[in-house]
């Protein structure tokens, strides 16, 4: 079977650490990309926990390199920064790339996050 290439913007914090050891363990999803808003170093630095499970360098987070390089995009990034990567994303999507938000930017109703965060672009 085909694993589908993932990747996961947003390592640095622990819903991005979580996504990491919860994709590990799926037997379809492959991490093929990680990034956060530095890059520059292996994700075992920051993450000690995975050392000997899971190595790879993070990169600074790029949209048209992330859509390149994967099928499905996980955004674990803070409200508002999502959206903003979602559209640099969304330009640069020349295949049926999908991208899932952890965020409240597009989980929530756009009434509801506008109530309880700020204006959605």
């Amino acid at each position: 079977m085909k694993k589908i290439p993932v990747g996961i913007i947003g390592v640095s914090g622990y819903t991005g650490l979580e996504l990491i050891k919860v994709i590990l363990n799926h037997h379809v999803f492959e991490i093929s990309y990680i990034a956060n808003s530095e890059g520059g170093q292996n994700i075992c630095e920051l993450h000690q926990c995975l050392r000997g499970v899971f190595e790879m360098d993070i990169q600074k987070a790029d949209a048209k390199q992330a859509a390149e390089k994967c099928e499905l995009i996980f955004l674990a990034l803070p409200h508002k920064s999502s959206m903003a990567f979602t559209q640099q994303v969304l330009k640069n999507n020349t295949k049926n790339l999908k991208i899932i938000d952890l965020s409240a930017d597009y989980r929530l109703s756009k009434k509801n996050y506008e109530d309880n965060y700020a204006p959605h672009t």
